[in-house]
């Protein structure tokens, strides 16, 4: 029964895939002004996350008909009719054995809903009566969009309705939440004070997030520069050269990524994982340095012609890596070169009540009690 699913598998981890590397600046983001740190199981609830959402979909929804000829499916309103499917279904087996399909699917639906309920504690941590309700909600609007055959996009529903499927996905959501508890307890009693130092992961972390960073603004700049050529330019002027194609669609990174070194002093990367150079005399020129030997640099290593380009642009990269690694306070190749050593983005402060100001500048600490006063400033007894 399951063997039908696997092309829903696959496509469900391959989106899931596409959907946790969108997802990894802003978590990461999250995690660090939480935590100060993104652990592997940070990670691995990401990506499970992100591949159980698809799965919502592709196992519910997919495949979708070739064609608008089929037929029609039926759906079932009757509460609890599994149970008499089972028993007839027993019945005719000589009894109820655990490989009977109509068993195995009221169990599947269970199970299926299961991560839903252990990801709501896990990640948004509430309880069980907030994944219940979130099971039954989540259940409902795939039934609805199946029952409705994707909203009227189809003639007719191509997928069972079965309003048996909201009470055990429901159930299963509920089981999930309660099963993890265990676990959920321990990753918190395990909860470690937030991280005021500069580490080799967080610096490795921020140059990630520059590099999806540049290829989240290259990737539609690409789209965009290939529609420019194949409808807005005249046929003559429609093949330039691959490095001034580079160029152009590497353009909105190499200057997003500059203009955020020079006016804040750090690269996106940077800013994402809390980071903050710390700047001493001539700002400009040391951020200046900053940006030319770091995402610079990579950046106009990846549209230059050069011999052996691949190589460079590797030894590049490890070099940088190295630099982060063994570097003091991890400042890395751009950090040494432009003398900006590395630090945790301070906390804003909180605002200054103005009692406690006009008490303070009075020469009153913070905690004494204020004699009051009569209107003419005489004092009251």
């Amino acid at each position: 029964m399951l063997s039908k699913f696997g092309p829903s598998t696959v496509l469900a981890i391959i989106l899931g895939v596409v959907l946790a590397v969108l997802a990894f600046i802003p978590v990461a983001a999250i995690r660090y002004r939480k935590a100060g740190r993104l652990r592997l199981i940070d990670l691995a609830l990401l990506l499970g996350c992100a591949i159980y959402a698809m799965a919502l979909w592709t196992y519910t929804l997919i495949p979708i008909p070739e064609t608008l000829v089929y037929k029609c499916a039926t759906a079932n309103f009757r509460p609890f009719l599994f149970i008499e499917v089972i028993s007839k279904s027993a019945a005719k087996a000589g009894g109820l054995r655990l490989s009977n399909p109509d068993l195995l699917q009221v169990v599947f639906n269970v199970i299926f809903f299961m991560p839903l309920g252990a990801f709501i504690r896990l990640i948004f941590r509430r309880g069980a009566i907030f994944a219940t309700a979130i099971g039954l909600l989540v259940s409902s609007i795939i039934e609805v969009t199946q029952l409705t055959a994707i909203y009227g996009m189809f003639p007719c529903a191509y997928r069972f309705f079965d309003v048996d499927d909201l009470s055990m996905n429901t159930l299963g959501a509920l089981l999930g939440s309660l099963l993890i508890l265990p676990i959920a307890k321990l990753l918190q009693g395990q909860r470690a004070p937030k991280v005021d130092k500069v580490s080799a992961g967080r610096r490795i972390v921020g140059t990630i997030a520059d590099v999806l960073v540049i290829g989240f603004l290259t990737a539609p700049t690409i789209i965009f520069w290939q529609v420019v050529l194949l409808y807005l330019l005249p046929a003559s002027m429609a093949q330039p050269s691959t490095q001034f194609n580079q160029f152009i669609v590497l353009l909105p990174a190499l200057l997003v990524e500059a203009l955020w070194v020079l006016i804040d002093g750090r690269t996106c990367g940077e800013a994402i994982v809390d980071l903050r150079p710390i700047e001493g005399s001539l700002p400009g020129l040391r951020r200046l340095v900053k940006f030319a030997s770091g995402v610079g640099m990579y950046l106009v290593l990846s549209v230059i012609s050069l011999p052996y380009e691949l190589f460079i642009q590797a030894a590049f990269c490890l070099v940088s890596l190295l630099f982060i690694v063994y570097t003091h306070d991890h400042r890395g190749l751009s950090g040494l070169l432009s003398g900006m050593p590395m630090g945790i983005d301070p906390e804003k402060p909180a605002p200054v009540v103005p009692n406690q100001a006009s008490s303070s500048a009075a020469g009153a600490g913070p905690a004494q009690e204020q004699t009051p006063t009569g209107p003419m400033g005489n004092r009251t007894h």
